[in-house]
């Protein structure tokens, strides 16, 4: 009810994880992470990227679908090269000497 309410409250998708886990419905738990990531969009690149490889791993070991298996690997991949490709621009720009921010006063 509290997701019909609020399809993006995030208690309440994280509490039906844990049921959905506690009751082995894989699917619906496999969705629900996808759903989470959904909602963080840009925020918590560290959850969002092992809420895809539970997903993946829950897709794999339960052999429920290998193509979303597959498809949780890679966003789980494009999360990690996100976050390094901000990481090696930061420090390039830092060691280069020039800020975003002008302080031609």
């Amino acid at each position: 009810a509290a997701l019909e309410d609020d399809p993006r409250d995030l208690q309440s998708v994280r509490s039906l994880q844990e049921l959905s886990e506690r009751t082995e419905s894989w699917d619906e738990t496999a969705a629900l992470y996808e759903r989470e990531v959904e909602i963080l969009a840009e925020a918590e690149p560290e959850r969002r990227k092992a809420l895809w490889l539970q997903a993946a791993k829950l897709e794999t070991h339960r052999k429920l679908d290998p193509a979303r298996a597959l498809r949780a690997f890679e966003a789980a991949a494009r999360v990690s090269r996100l976050r390094l490709r901000r990481k090696v621009g930061n420090s390039s720009r830092s060691r280069r000497g020039s800020h975003p921010i002008s302080t031609g006063l």
